[in-house]
């Protein structure tokens, strides 16, 4: 084990001594209160990023994130006192088109899977989400390694499928522009 650990570092610093990795993500927590249960509930996400830029326009990148606790966009009709947990899987090819001083704008083309439990023991619904399409963003170098980061919005494909009974809890296509699609985060850049 301790030569396979050993092996993973030695290849981590090898590739991130090119300088052209970046690591980060985002991390998020939320109290959601629910009114007419009267219960309030604490969500908590972290969804960590890594990304290897192969030129200045263009880079490639994969994230994974966990989320726990209330949701209230993982299906459209529950509501925020239910028991949620999700998997993210989501890699990606960035990019970049246009840049002002330390400002790049960019967009990202992937796709993405999402597992979702809503509930708890055996009557849990659980569903798989696919998605396809682009998420615009913008980053701040906020110094030579640090850049802030955030996207705004979806287009493209999604299609959510229930295990439990079969059904299809949403399938849509379309632009998708609202609060649950702001995402802020910090990278870090090798």
């Amino acid at each position: 084990m301790k030569k396979f650990m050993m092996t993973i570092a030695a290849a981590v610093i090898a590739v991130a001594a090119s300088a052209q990795v970046y690591v980060g993500g985002s991390v998020g927590i939320a109290s959601v209160k629910n009114g007419a249960a009267d219960k309030t509930t604490t969500a908590f996400n972290i969804i960590p990023e890594i990304g290897y830029n192969l030129d200045d326009a263009w880079a490639l990148g994969i994230k994974v994130g966990y989320q726990q606790g209330a949701s209230l966009n993982a299906v459209e009709d529950m509501s925020a006192n239910e028991d949620v947990k999700q998997f993210t899987v989501e890699p990606y090819a960035r990019y970049t088109f246009a840049k002002l001083g330390p400002v790049s704008v960019f967009t990202d083309l992937g796709f993405s899977y999402q597992w979702s439990q809503l509930g708890v023991d055996n009557d849990a619904y659980k569903y798989n989400t696919y998605a396809i399409g682009v998420k615009p963003g913008v980053s701040v170098n906020l110094s030579k390694h640090f850049s802030f980061i955030a996207h705004a919005g979806f287009l493209g494909y999604k299609n959510s499928k229930c295990k439990l009974d079969g059904s299809k809890a949403n399938q849509s296509y379309g632009l998708d522009f609202n609060a649950t699609n702001l995402n802020f985060g910090l990278l870090y850049n090798f």
